[in-house]
């Protein structure tokens, strides 16, 4: 049938298209993952020998990078401020975090920044509107120094569904 043609089709493109993005891989004189679990699906996705992805984990700030940082501008009106870095992406589940805030924001006087872009900005703004937060939350856009929100947030954020290494974390551990 037609549909099985689809089908057919569509599994063939796939595997085609996930051939070709080997290549590079294959070709590569080393490959790394930010942490073992990235390491491991990646030679799994690849079709590489169990240990030929080495994990380097992401870096964290130094005492210059801190000294360099420069102070972000307060939350409005001297609310708390919770912070997300990331990127505005399915992973990220910002859509849950919208709706968890949206549940606080009552309880708490408490401001939303979410530094980042990415794909979903627009569905990220729509929610935003939806739940009438749009005093409440900020798209901060792309930060290129996320340690200086850092610095003056009271609360770190991290609403992902899922991460290889969760390098955001561990930043707002050393702040």
């Amino acid at each position: 049938t037609m549909m099985e043609d689809d089908t057919a089709g569509a599994s063939a493109r796939k595997r085609l298209s996930s051939r070709l993005a080997s290549l590079p891989v294959r070709r590569a004189e080393a490959c790394v993952g930010v942490s073992d679990g990235v390491a491991r699906a990646a030679e799994a996705r690849f079709g590489l020998a169990p240990g030929t992805v080495r994990t380097l984990p992401n870096a964290v700030w130094t005492e210059a990078r801190f000294k360099a940082a420069t102070p972000a501008a307060p939350a409005p009106d001297g609310q708390k401020r919770i912070l997300c870095c990331a990127r505005l992406a399915p992973q990220k589940d910002l859509g849950t975090l919208i709706t968890a805030f949206a549940m606080l924001a009552p309880q708490i006087d408490a401001h939303l920044q979410i530094a980042g872009e990415g794909p979903e900005e627009g569905l990220i703004r729509a929610k935003i509107a939806e739940m009438g937060l749009e005093d409440h939350v900020t798209l901060l856009g792309q930060h290129p120094e996320c340690l200086s929100l850092m610095q003056s947030a009271d609360c770190l954020v991290l609403s992902s569904l899922y991460e290889g290494s969760p390098v955001v974390l561990v930043e707002g551990l050393v702040v």
